[in-house]
């Protein structure tokens, strides 16, 4: 996985500068998943990004492929 961007945003540290902007390095981005899954266990607290966040993230997804193949509008819920 990389994208570019031309400025990184602050505190990203799976950001290396590329010609042309930086990129996101999937090793840096699972780096920095499991810091934070870790860090949510000590501090007794929930992650920036629930698993909430995930399922709704995965519907829309779902549902933009199903909107594709049907030409349909999907509603989600």
């Amino acid at each position: 996985l990389v994208l570019e961007t031309q400025a990184p945003p602050s505190g990203a540290p799976f950001l290396e500068r590329a010609e042309g902007g930086f990129i996101y390095t999937q090793q840096k981005v699972a780096q920095a998943i499991n810091e934070e899954f870790f860090a949510c266990i000590r501090e007794e607290r929930e992650p920036v990004i629930t698993g909430r966040d995930g399922l709704m993230a995965l519907k829309v997804v779902l549902a933009a492929y199903e909107s594709g193949r049907s030409h349909e509008v999907v509603r989600i819920e």
